[in-house]
């Protein structure tokens, strides 16, 4: 669990007793994620990311390779891929668990995603309004579908994601005149 002030909470009783750890910083951090009992990673406000290798003791500081300013998610399918994610439609990837590099995001979209962050609903908005049948899809980091929905001759639909677990999504849209995929950021 993580806060304001840099302060990272630690259970290893599931959840009976909390312990405060220090990660070294005082920026707020908004996600902490842990690829086994020793090695786990942290992320916030100001460009922070934080990687611990000895069950959150001590953090390091894990360098992103350019000026972002808030990161708000971090997840691991395995433990040298991992994803971050931030402001402005950042997504962040290592593959070596450690150096994080800017993964390409197309810059044509013609469909706005909004919150994203976004942890009860999230609204799908067009320019235009679509014609015909159009297939929403939402697929966890492992490629796994997970909701899909179907809508008609709209411009904006609200999905209800509060089933979905914390963590990064593809959202792919498909009609006649559109195929685009977005990431999304469920906290």
């Amino acid at each position: 669990m993580v806060g304001d002030s840099g302060i990272i909470l630690k259970t290893v009783n599931s959840g009976t007793n909390w312990t405060a750890l220090s990660s070294g910083t005082t920026n707020k951090l908004y996600s902490v994620f842990f690829t086994n009992a020793n090695n786990g990673y942290a992320v916030g406000d100001g460009n922070t990311i934080l990687k611990t290798i000895d069950g959150g003791i001590s953090w390091a500081i894990q360098h992103s390779g350019g000026s972002y300013n808030n990161f708000f998610s971090v997840y691991f399918p395995d433990a040298n891929t991992g994803y971050v994610v931030g402001e402005g439609e950042t997504i962040l990837k290592t593959t070596n668990g450690g150096t994080f590099v800017e993964e390409a995001v197309s810059p044509e979209h013609t469909f706005i995603l909004y919150p994203n962050p976004a942890n009860g609903k999230v609204t799908i908005l067009d320019n235009k309004k679509l014609q015909g049948v159009t297939t929403i899809c939402i697929y966890d980091i492992t490629e796994t579908l997970v909701m899909q929905v179907e809508i008609g001759d709209r411009n904006q639909v609200e999905l209800y994601i509060s089933t979905l677990a914390k963590g990064i999504y593809l959202v792919k849209i498909q009609s006649r005149t559109i195929n685009e995929c977005r990431k999304l950021v469920v906290n």
